[in-house]
Formats: structure tokens, sequence, C-alpha cells
């Protein structure tokens, strides 16, 4: 039953990601659900995604390309290989890094030399609306 379930489960968590303002995670035997607004970055760590939210940090077997393609159109900024950001957490954009989080607690991530032309493209973009 687990064999048949799963594809079906992984389907409609892909259309509910497509449709709705949150991501949809299937972990294991829980199905968590992160609001985009709540996400500050996710980080690439070998074969696994630390999403860094507000309060938490989820873990997944996923890839950062998978996971940007996901997120496609949602305000979220690819700023490095290991790397994707939340252009509405964006606090500073300097030479190599972005300052992302809220004004309790900034994160420096930095931002390769191959992905700046993009990075200020993609956030003056977001900016405008």
């Amino acid at each position: 039953l687990d064999t048949e379930l799963s594809p079906l489960v992984d389907r409609v968590i892909k259309e509910l990601n497509e449709c709705k303002e949150e991501f949809v995670i299937n972990k294991g035997q829980e199905i968590i659900r992160i609001p985009f607004s709540e996400i500050l970055y996710v980080e690439g760590d070998k074969n696994y995604l630390n999403i860094k939210t507000k309060t938490d940090e989820v873990r997944i077997r996923d890839t950062m390309t998978s996971i940007e393609n996901e997120l496609k159109g949602k305000g979220f900024i690819r700023c490095h290989k290991g790397y994707l950001v939340n252009g509405t957490h964006i606090g500073k954009l300097k030479s190599g890094e972005i300052e992302v989080g809220d004004d309790d607690k900034m994160v420096i991530i930095p931002v390769g030399r191959s992905y700046e032309k993009d990075v200020k493209r993609s956030l003056l973009e977001f900016l405008r609306g």
C-alpha cells in the first residue's frame, strides 16, 4: 500500500505547492507545511537541504535545483550554488554577500560571483513587484 500511496502523495504535494502560498514537504511519515513568508533561506548540505525559517529549521533530502524550480516565481532568489534566499527577507545586498533575516537576527549569505548580476536583477524585479 505504501508503494502505491507514495507517488500519489508526492503528486498531491506538488500540486499544492504550485497553487498555494506555502511549501509542503513529505518527510517520511509526516507532511510539513511551511508558509513561503516564513522561509528565510534554503541552504544546501551535500544531498540535503536545510530550510531555515524564522523559528525553525527543516532538513530534507533533495537537490537545490529541484527546490529552486519548485519555488520559481515565488520570490526566491538563487544567490550561490548552495543558497536560495527569500527576497522578502533580504535586508542588504553588498558586494559578495546578502544579509537575510529581521531586525533581531541577520544572517550573512554569500553571493557567488557567477550569480551577482542575476541576484541584482532579480532583486530589482522583486522590489518593483
